[in-house]
């Protein structure tokens, strides 16, 4: 008996020293399964229900203070991620909700309703979303249709029956789509590293997908699977060096320092109608120098694609496409007085130097341009040429 005690103890206190440390590390979520777990088995522990509060208050802390933070900052593509942490608060509170009475009573736990907080962070994400997808849908534009779908499909997740979203999403839906398949190959005769070799291996058209049009990697086995074939060439990748820009000027200003009383000709204070010296306002140049830099670095991805029409082979286009990302940053340094400076040259007082982007970086954006312009031209060259078959019958 006396040996099965002190094996219970032995495990009591290692899973409390486990939960201090995953505390410790601030994998608070973590610490309150494994304390959920414990406290049904061992509802009346004192310190099993300790550590439950302390965990409980240290993760909603987080929470709480992520959602002050974002509140803060004005945005207005902060409620998605305000809605998700309010849910987390909600889901603790109901694992708390789930102990056994007793140990509510220890931990004196009070439920609070976050209905009202989930149901107005979820309508501002649900309404932003809406405002971006109806500005993309209307842009004319086919590069945007797939980002247009995305957010109807996270307003989908949130609320089903917001608005027209399910009217919008079923316009994408009953399209009967044209299948594409795609190949891409690599012609760029200089050397490129590893990582960008595996990048263009493993390029993904499908995440472009339009309304009406689905991108295909890999060849369809079953006859008549696709319409199209196109096949991609990378021909050039041109990056510029970081280059940084500068220009070094002085700005000038008069501000008053003081004052000055108005004397005649013959130095005499001249007098008020009141019998007081009259002020003036005495001024004095302060000086300002600046250096401003331009920081540069671009990426270019060349090349062209070619489109064929499966079922009589004939080549109906080949084109020019490119995808380009650029970085800028602006950034000054100040030698003297700052209210000499002009309310412009003011605004970049507090910027800084900025780490280059690495040439991988510049590369993966250029990459999802290219890829994004891919998938329009081939989007646009068979609606253009469906139109013109058509027009001819």
């Amino acid at each position: 008996m006396k040996k099965i005690l002190l094996v219970f103890i032995v495990l009591t206190v290692a899973g409390c020293t486990t939960t201090d440390k995953l505390i410790k590390r601030e994998k608070y979520d973590d610490a309150l399964n494994r304390l959920e777990v414990k406290l049904k088995k061992h509802p009346g522990s004192k310190k099993l229900n300790r550590k439950m509060k302390q965990a409980l208050y240290l993760a909603n802390g987080k929470d709480l203070n992520t959602i002050r933070n974002l509140k803060l900052t004005g945005q207005p593509d902060i409620w998605h991620e305000i809605y998700n942490h309010y849910r987390m608060l909600d889901y603790r509170q109901q694992k708390v909700v789930m102990l056994p009475e007793e140990s509510k009573k220890l931990m004196q736990f009070t439920p609070e309703d976050y209905s009202l907080k989930l149901a107005k962070s979820r309508e501002k994400a649900c309404a932003y979303y809406y405002a971006l997808a109806k500005k993309l849908l209307s842009s004319g534009n086919l590069n945007d249709q797939p980002h247009a779908y995305k957010y109807l499909l996270e307003i989908n997740k949130l609320d089903p029956d917001y608005k027209d979203v399910s009217e919008l999403l079923s316009n994408f839906e009953k399209v009967q789509p044209v299948y594409i398949y795609y190949t891409v190959k690599q012609k760029f005769s200089n050397s490129l590293s590893p990582m960008m070799e595996k990048a263009i291996e493993s390029i993904d058209l499908s995440e472009y997908d339009l309304a009406g049009y689905r991108f295909l990697a890999q060849k369809p086995r079953k006859k008549g699977a696709f319409q199209y074939y196109a096949e991609i060439k990378i021909l050039d990748i041109l990056i510029s060096p970081e280059k940084t820009d500068e220009i070094s000027y002085t700005e000038s200003a008069d501000i008053q320092d003081g004052v000055a009383y108005q004397v005649d000709g013959n130095g005499t204070f001249v007098l008020d109608s009141l019998g007081n010296k009259i002020e003036l306002p005495k001024y004095k140049t302060v000086a300002c120098n600046v250096t401003e830099y331009t920081q540069h670095k671009s990426m270019l991805i060349a090349g062209t694609v070619e489109i064929t029409q499966r079922a009589n082979g004939n080549k109906i286009a080949e084109k020019e496409v490119a995808g380009e990302t650029k970085f800028t940053n602006h950034w000054a340094k100040f030698d003297g007085d700052l209210s000499a400076l002009s309310n412009e040259t003011y605004k970049l007082v507090g910027t800084r130097k900025a780490d280059y982007p690495t040439d991988f970086a510049m590369f993966k954006k250029a990459l999802e341009k290219f890829n994004g312009n891919v998938t329009s031209v081939i989007a646009k060259t068979i609606e253009k040429n469906a139109s013109g078959n058509a027009g001819k019958k």
